[in-house]
């Protein structure tokens, strides 16, 4: 079933009021590399940033950073 455009527009107005990107820029070859290993291990670069994003906040949420940058 095809999505309507006014559906479409609601997508898009929800994810720019929601979500954000974060960029990490590597070597062509470590992110050819990264992808490939995702790829081969069932899973996508972007489920093991959430992945880990999640853990980390979860694991540093625990106590307060004195240091802050």
């Amino acid at each position: 079933m095809a999505v309507s455009e006014a559906h479409q527009k609601a997508n898009i107005k929800w994810g720019k009021e929601n979500l954000t990107n974060l960029a990490v820029r590597l070597r062509k070859e470590k992110a050819a590399k990264f992808k490939e290993l995702a790829y081969k291990n069932n899973t996508t670069p972007n489920a093991l940033f959430k992945e880990f994003v999640d853990k980390y906040i979860e694991e540093n949420s625990r106590h307060t950073v004195l240091n802050t940058v």
